[in-house]
């Protein structure tokens, strides 16, 4: 028991570390944030739910460090990471299966990456365009809500794709070991 915990928290400080690395390598937003949903994606899948959203409340605080998120949007932080923690327990939900794990790009699959990433998406875009505005009593310039709207969901959406790429390629290696 204490050495699957102990395997458990050593995996999850790799994932971590993986994707700091990723945030931290200075490559656009558009190839980050996929990157970076695919690790939340993964570790929810490969490890637990409950280790993607502890990934998930990192991920929005390393985003602000490197200056990923703009310095006006820190007041989103808990927003981003309610988004992050919603989207890997919306995965989580809709595509395990008691009694078998669904298949990777098959309908189960798509559906859970869909629902996820449109959840993650309604909460980014609530926080912006309701939340922070009444929260801080400031209207929130179109491009910081265009920010949090769209895009999160296509990099959302892009992310799902590359981690059902890499269970693929997973699942792959196990069949040949």
């Amino acid at each position: 028991m204490q050495q699957r915990k102990t395997l458990l928290l050593a995996r999850l400080g790799l994932f971590t570390t993986l994707t700091v690395v990723m945030q931290l390598a200075g490559l656009p937003q558009p190839v980050t944030g996929p990157l970076v949903n695919a690790m939340l994606f993964l570790t929810a899948q490969l490890l637990r739910p409950r280790d993607a959203a502890i990934l998930g409340v990192i991920t929005p605080v390393t985003a602000l460090v490197r200056g990923q998120l703009p310095p006006a949007l820190a007041a989103m932080l808990p927003v981003i990471a309610a988004g992050n923690i919603a989207m890997v327990y919306v995965f989580a939900a809709a595509a395990s299966r008691k009694s078998a794990p669904s298949r990777v790009f098959g309908l189960r699959w798509t559906a859970a990456v869909s629902a996820a990433s449109a959840v993650k998406f309604a909460l980014l875009y609530a926080g912006v365009s309701l939340l922070l505005p009444k929260l801080l009593a400031v209207s929130v310039p179109a491009p910081l809500i265009a920010l949090m709207s769209l895009p999160q969901l296509l990099t959302a959406l892009a992310g799902g794709l590359i981690s059902g790429a890499a269970m693929v390629l997973l699942q792959r290696k196990q069949e040949i070991s």
